[in-house]
């Protein structure tokens, strides 16, 4: 049994090693591969991707039946398509603009003016945000117009890989808030909210046991709030937004206008109400965008019996 382990622990330093090396030789390569070119690039790759990958797109296909329940099985696959691309585009546009940060001008923002709407009251904002579109670059936008931005996101199993992209993103201007350990994670949020900041928390994916049951597409869903408890606490405003592509292949910063606190017996039930109407704008944002939705995560895993009509 001893054996087994560290022939494991091993393997997995080994591994660890390999990704981080590749990483290594292959970012700086792919970071001057213009973003128009990429996507070129992501036609091919991704289009061979979307067959190899079998059980993501067993898993999308479970969420489309949820989402677009009558959507025909050929309009299905032509976004799922349509998703891959992107996802394969993801990493050369990420990287390309982290080392060309000036580049970044080309990337629209609109609503802007509800963000600093929110900060002139100087209690920070929780800008909740779904894994739609390229959301890393909507990190770097908000960064280099001069806003201090923070992502909340776990640890990645690879640490190596993990402190390479943490030194990346440090040094667009994005800062990174771990959510291990949890405490530690909720004193650091609370004191950038102090100090006027932007944190942005993803809350749409299965929060598994550590979520609140909040209606989805029409199904419960566990959903992360703890970023509402603390907007809460600290009187921080709630701003959702996402980007996207538009018409022109240009990516988008959208920004909507504050979500303001639900009206509720208790504090718990009003985090709850809060996160059902975040839920509803993420159900917009994917019916108006559905290529840009990250379909091959189990969104509704947790529900279980629950969850099933």
């Amino acid at each position: 049994m001893k054996s087994d382990r560290f022939r494991k622990k091993y393997v997995r330093a080994a591994l660890n090693g390999f990704f981080y090396g590749a990483l290594l030789l292959m970012g700086p390569l792919i970071a001057f591969v213009p973003p128009a070119f990429s996507r070129w690039i992501a036609e091919g790759v991704g289009r061979v991707v979307f067959w190899v990958a079998r059980p993501a797109r067993r898993a999308a296909m479970e969420n489309f039946d949820i989402v677009f329940p009558s959507m025909p099985y050929r309009r299905r696959l032509i976004i799922l398509r349509k998703f891959f691309v992107g996802l394969t585009a993801m990493p050369f546009e990420t990287m390309y603009y982290v080392r060309h940060l000036p580049q970044l001008r080309v990337l629209r923002i609109a609503g802007r003016h509800h963000l600093d709407e929110a900060l002139r009251e100087g209690r920070g904002v929780i800008c909740v945000v779904a894994h739609l579109g390229n959301f890393p670059l909507l990190h770097l936008k908000l960064g280099s117009l001069g806003y201090k931005i923070h992502t909340l996101m776990r640890p990645m199993r690879n640490p190596m890989v993990d402190n390479y992209l943490h030194r990346l993103r440090d040094r667009a201007g994005v800062g990174t808030v771990y959510s291990r350990p949890r405490r530690e994670a909720v004193e650091r949020i609370l004191k950038l909210l102090r100090e006027n900041c932007l944190v942005s928390v993803p809350m749409d994916h299965d929060f598994r046991e550590d979520g609140v049951m909040v209606e989805f597409f029409g199904r419960p869903a566990s959903t992360a709030v703890g970023a509402l408890v603390l907007a809460q606490r600290s009187r921080a405003k709630i701003i959702p937004m996402f980007i996207a592509a538009g018409p022109d292949g240009r990516p988008c910063v959208h920004v909507y206008p504050a979500v303001e606190p639900e009206p509720a017996a208790t504090k718990e039930e009003a985090v709850v109400l809060t996160a059902g109407r975040i839920n509803k704008i993420f159900e917009e944002w994917i019916r108006e965008y559905p290529w840009e939705w990250a379909w091959i995560h189990r969104r509704w895993g947790s529900a279980g019996a629950a969850g099933r009509p």
